[in-house]
């Protein structure tokens, strides 16, 4: 999976350690989070993109964002930096892009892209069990 932030890729895990980390700076469950960008996502559906872009960032504040992103990107890459997060999410704006791609879309809309490539991994992963630890 890969977050997409001002035209750079960046490869991510959604592991427990991630939530853990996000619990500890924010106090919130990292999952919940995610869960309200989708349910945002569906229930804004009939709104323009200007609405629904409002109605996604009032969900958490950047920094909240910033900290969601970075807790899982570090679970693949330990050496980038949160300053660098927070970088990009603040040169990509705040309205959606008119360009092809999804390299330069608003913090928000990488929140609800993030959240949905997490569903469909827990989706997709539901089925595999964690080994056997027990002693029998």
């Amino acid at each position: 999976m890969e977050i997409h932030l001002a035209y750079k890729k960046y490869p991510y895990k959604m592991t427990l350690n991630a939530c853990k980390v996000f619990f500890e700076q924010t106090g919130l469950d990292l999952q919940t989070v995610f869960l309200k960008y989708i349910s945002e996502a569906a229930n804004s559906k009939g709104l323009s993109v200007a609405d629904r872009l409002i109605a996604f960032s009032e969900l958490y504040s950047r920094d909240v964002a910033c900290k969601a992103l970075h807790c899982m990107i570090k679970e693949e890459n330990k050496s980038i930096p949160m300053e660098e997060i927070q970088d990009g999410t603040y040169r990509v704006g705040w309205m959606a892009s008119d360009r092809d791609d999804d390299m330069s879309e608003p913090w928000s809309m990488v929140m609800v892209t993030t959240a949905l490539q997490v569903h469909e991994y827990f989706s997709e992963n539901l089925n595999i069990k964690k080994p056997d630890t027990s002693e029998g």
